[in-house]
């Protein structure tokens, strides 16, 4: 792997390896088992040999809907591929699940890889919603939206399928957000939103995002709308969704007049409150005190 290698130059003239880097695992994948319900198959794959009776598998669910499992030992398919085969209870509909897997290397290096994953079970004659373990991406499926009863499982992945910045002149700004099983069409188009509270910047403007399914490495852009901090979309199907910088768009006309939020708030000596026309009006901007009798006038006119 990646590990140094130091030559001795001492009397005996010994070559040696001195390894002192950590195991990595560079991702998880999840494969959801559809002959028999509740079981689910994960794969790691790590940067180096591992030692298969010192790696451990804890699982955990954190409103204890299930017993934590610990210091399982997943089985070795070659030196890099580590498998577990796992069971969820048929008779669950919602839950977190975290994955601890901590292993070593031959040379007893420690390495360590964390994932959690959101499980639901959805069934035809019912609304549900897909939520990310952080709560922050959510997919809300109408009823009759699957034809039979499905087991469906998400998962975040930090480690973005694209580079950030990439031959399509699109930047990556959130994780790439995993709907398992990634094949599975939906009967009616579902809504996917993505809360982006914690990405907001002042480099770019909320409407500069397109909402992307990726699919093959390639991102398909979709016909996303803005509202506050939050992006939404139609998809047709599971699969890998994510937001990205499209710097080319234009801003769109607005399809209705709205009196936004003003910030900054609180404000010292000014704020700004940003007003949108869907087409060209008469506008007056006035300031009210609380009994209602107008006490200055801050704009009139067509706009």
């Amino acid at each position: 792997g990646e590990d140094p290698i130091e030559i001795s130059q001492n009397w005996m003239l010994t070559d040696f390896r001195i390894d002192l880097k950590q195991p990595k695992v560079s991702n998880m994948d999840i494969i959801i088992n559809d002959m028999y319900p509740g079981y689910y198959d994960l794969l790691w794959n790590s940067s180096e040999a591992f030692l298969t009776d010192s790696t451990f598998l804890s699982i955990n669910e954190e409103t204890n809907q299930f017993s934590a499992i610990s210091m399982l030992n997943p089985r070795k398919v070659t030196d890099n591929l580590i498998h577990f085969t796992g069971f969820i209870p048929t008779d669950l509909t919602s839950v977190t699940i975290t994955f601890d897997l901590q292993l070593r290397d031959n040379s007893m290096n420690s390495g360590e890889r964390i994932d959690e994953i959101s499980y639901v079970k959805v069934n035809p004659d019912s609304a549900s919603t897909l939520s990310t373990p952080s709560d922050n991406v959510s997919i809300i499926l109408s009823k009759y939206a699957v034809s039979e009863p499905v087991q469906i499982i998400i998962k975040e992945e930090n480690n973005n399928i694209l580079s950030r910045e990439n031959k399509f002149e699109l930047i990556q700004i959130t994780p790439t957000i995993h709907f398992f099983p990634k094949e599975l069409t939906l009967n009616n188009p579902a809504s996917i939103a993505f809360n982006m509270s914690d990405y907001i910047s002042s480099e770019f403007d909320i409407w500069q995002l397109v909402i992307v399914k990726i699919i093959n490495n390639e991102p398909i852009q979709l016909a996303t709308k803005f509202s506050n901090h939050f992006i939404t979309a139609n998809v047709n199907a599971l699969g890998d969704y994510a937001v990205f910088l499209n710097s080319t768009l234009e801003k769109p006309l607005p399809s209705e007049f709205e009196i936004k939020m003003n910030y900054p708030n609180p404000f010292n000596s000014s704020t700004i409150i940003p007003i949108e026309l869907p087409d060209e009006s008469f506008v007056e901007v006035a300031i009210y005190n609380i009994l209602g009798e107008k006490i200055v006038i801050l704009s009139k006119g067509i706009k």
